[in-house]
């Protein structure tokens, strides 16, 4: 004889199945996100490593691809962040961008916020924020990376790059200077290396620390990324506030002197 408690208790497991179904962060439809502010627009495409994927400036695209990676533990392979489930991607007013991704213990809000300049005047400014919040009682040990591909006047190569301690790298192609630097915290480790390098060590699936190493002094399509070590207690956050600035500056013929004329202007670029 059949037990007349089995379809009751099946029937309580499949409401528990459903409403956790539910009751759990949704993902999103893909769709890039595109806001305009003065003489500029950023794209966003949440959904694949392609990211934050335009930056136009007077109608140049200085940026092919800025994008994040993470890792939990010293072991196993960084996972670009559109990996974990999107549950939040909208534009929260003219010029902001926001999303928020949520896997398990770790949930990542990501914040760009787009200053244009006046029309004609080649200068624009990202406020980015990044928020990483632990949600559980155990301790997560986290490694976060920015990875950058800067295509300044919208040409891969001719482009020149440095990196200033404790937390700035520049990029040069004349008659463009661009900037991206962290305001509240200074990264664990930072690279500089020529298109795809750093894209494929991000990818190969080992654990990547970066090499504190690398400078473009001759002309050429760099990329630059940082890492930033946590050890996040529970219920713990931290924030990542950062700046990228494009600046016209004027033309110097020979790129070295281009370059120093871009340090020598830092404390312009960092008000």
């Amino acid at each position: 004889m059949r037990d007349s408690r089995s379809g009751t208790g099946q029937t309580g497991w499949w409401i528990a199945l459903v409403a956790a179904t539910l009751l759990a962060p949704q993902p999103v439809p893909a769709h890039v996100l595109s806001v305009v502010d003065g003489n500029s627009l950023i794209s966003v495409d949440p959904h694949s490593q392609s990211g934050l994927q335009d930056w136009e400036v007077d109608g140049t695209d200085h940026l092919f691809q800025q994008w994040f990676w993470v890792r939990r533990g010293d072991g196993g392979k960084e996972r670009s962040l559109d990996v974990l489930p999107l549950v939040t991607e909208e534009i929260v007013d003219a010029n902001t961008i926001h999303l928020r991704y949520w896997q398990g213990p770790l949930v990542v809000d990501v914040r760009y916020d787009l200053m244009g300049g006046a029309p004609g005047s080649g200068g624009s400014w990202i406020k980015e924020k990044v928020r990483l919040r632990n949600r559980s009682e155990q301790t997560l040990d986290l490694h976060w990376f920015e990875y950058t591909d800067l295509d300044l006047n919208g040409t891969a190569g001719g482009d020149l790059a440095a990196f200033v301690p404790p937390a700035l790298m520049l990029q040069f192609d004349a008659p463009t200077l661009a900037a991206v630097f962290t305001t509240n915290i200074v990264p664990s480790h930072w690279e500089i290396a020529a298109y795809p390098e750093l894209l494929e060590e991000l990818n190969d699936g080992l654990p990547t620390t970066l090499a504190d190493a690398g400078s473009g002094l001759v002309p050429g399509d760099w990329t630059h990324a940082y890492q930033f070590d946590f050890t996040l207690g529970p219920r713990e956050r931290v924030c990542i506030h950062k700046r990228k600035d494009i600046l016209p500056v004027p033309v110097i013929p020979e790129p070295a002197s281009a370059l120093l004329f871009g340090l020598g202007g830092l404390g312009m670029v960092m008000r």
